[in-house]
């Protein structure tokens, strides 16, 4: 394989990786009131990153700080097994 072909495979699992998580971003983020599409997420992170990388960043963060924060609340409220007399 010629240096030039190692690239190409290089890019293109870098675009479905990045897909993949405009994918899955949607996914939770239209787990409230709002639907949101891969292609959403993608223009959204597309302008982030032409206008300020830092703010993708950020949304990245808060979005999995936000999940985090659901998933130890949830974690407190679900009553544990019961214990057999």
């Amino acid at each position: 394989a010629e240096e030039g072909d190692d690239t190409t495979a290089q890019v293109e699992r870098v675009i479905e990786l990045a897909e993949r998580l405009h994918a899955w971003y949607a996914e939770m983020w239209s787990q409230g009131e709002d639907e949101w599409t891969a292609e959403q997420v993608k223009e959204l992170a597309e302008a982030a990153f032409n206008t300020d990388p830092g703010l993708w960043d950020f949304v990245q963060e808060s979005s999995l700080d936000a999940m985090q924060a659901y998933r130890r609340q949830k974690k407190v409220d679900t009553p544990g097994p019961q214990e057999s007399p």
